[in-house]
């Protein structure tokens, strides 16, 4: 259900007002939702806790189908340096997007 809700739109979700997905969670509330979105590259993410699970959950949707811009970024399969971490990779086309 995380993953559905990454499609609905912004405000709802920052309510958790989802229709279907958010109330089938019912132990996130409104007070635990962080979004982040980067419109340039179409990349969008929220992290939740779930009090009654006791969970956090980082979610981002999927590839926008309707949107090139979106699908070049995840063609960026490459792994390069995450700097932040001494021999880490991530995927370029994740870092590009943050």
């Amino acid at each position: 259900m995380y993953s559905a809700a990454s499609y609905c739109k912004y405000e709802d979700l920052d309510n958790w007002d989802c229709g279907y997905p958010c109330q089938q969670l019912k132990g996130v509330s409104k007070g635990y939702i962080k979004r982040s979105v980067k419109n340039d590259d179409d990349l969008f993410g929220f992290v939740s806790y779930n009090r009654e699970d006791q969970e956090i959950v980082v979610s981002f949707r999927g590839t926008n189908g309707l949107d090139f811009k979106n699908w070049y970024m995840n063609t960026k399969s490459d792994k390069v340096p995450y700097q932040s971490i001494e021999g880490a990779l991530v995927h370029l086309g994740w870092y590009a997007g943050w």
